[in-house]
């Protein structure tokens, strides 16, 4: 149980030293350039498909 807590503890400090820090701003930059089109482009191509392949 030790060694097994050993190796998540150090993997968990190993991926918090290797990736970027995610700052706010860029956070807010990616959900409205990337997040939203995609959101709004799910639902028109939901609708599509509902409408040719489900009928009723």
């Amino acid at each position: 149980m030790i060694l097994k807590m050993a190796f998540v503890i150090f993997f968990l400090f190993w991926l918090r030293a290797t990736m970027p820090r995610v700052r706010v701003d860029h956070l807010m930059g990616f959900a409205w350039k990337v997040l939203v089109p995609l959101a709004i482009l799910n639902v028109f191509v939901t609708a599509v498909c509902l409408e040719l392949f489900i009928k009723g």
